[in-house]
């Protein structure tokens, strides 16, 4: 069961939590390697963001809807309906002001 499926907060608090995930493990990551330099974190933290949304185009790819199933073709009868004119049934656009 997931817990934040039905969380009542914004929808960015997901996304911003992942960030802030992310820069706490570069983080961690930086400072047991003994990195000392900002650029390093900021190459590790842009990794981890360029890796973060690889695993999320793969997740979404993996749950595409399925295709509709195809419907059959319209029958065409040729020659229409036997014995029906439209012209004798239909008054009502006789009146009509403009054309349409």
């Amino acid at each position: 069961m997931n817990i934040f499926s039905a969380s009542r907060r914004a929808p960015w608090f997901r996304g911003a939590g992942l960030l802030l995930s992310g820069a706490v493990a570069v983080g961690l990551v930086g400072l047991a390697l003994g990195l000392r330099a900002w650029w390093a974190y900021l190459g590790l933290f842009l990794a981890t963001l360029l890796g973060l949304g690889a695993v999320e185009r793969l997740w979404t790819r993996g749950r595409s809807p399925r295709p509709s199933p195809p419907r059959s073709k319209l029958k065409v009868i040729p020659g229409g309906k036997a014995g029906h004119d439209l012209t004798k049934d239909d008054d009502s656009t006789n009146k009509q002001r403009w054309l349409m």
